[in-house]
């Protein structure tokens, strides 16, 4: 499964003031990703849609993400992290690491082409 890519990603958002797992997060940015998604809206529908289809986002009932949750995250997350994550656990998601060299804060840390927001 997908999933326990991203569990060594520490997670440095504030206790008690989050809704969302972290791991569930970055699992649903990257199936947005992969299934053709560009922007932190087409994750928020993702989200919205699909996720309970893969066992995510069980514990919050109906609630899902919104596109704001989706930009501070992967404005937060630390990219060197996430590309270690996918280059040990995702060569057969055909990771391609370009987007590091290329502002992170803007660029889509998956696929390396900037999101439209």
């Amino acid at each position: 499964m997908i999933y326990p890519i991203f569990d060594s990603i520490p997670d440095h958002r504030v206790t008690g003031r989050c809704i969302y797992k972290l791991g569930d997060l970055l699992v649903i940015a990257l199936l947005t990703m992969m299934c053709g998604g560009e922007d932190y809206v087409d994750m928020s529908e993702f989200a919205a849609l699909r996720v309970r289809d893969f066992g995510l986002l069980s514990d919050c009932g109906d609630n899902s993400p919104s596109p704001d949750t989706f930009e501070r995250l992967m404005s937060a997350v630390d990219p060197d992290e996430l590309e270690r994550c996918l280059i040990e656990h995702g060569p057969p998601l055909r990771y391609r690491p370009s987007w590091k060299k290329h502002n992170p804060p803007t660029t889509n840390v998956f696929w390396g082409s900037p999101p439209s927001l």
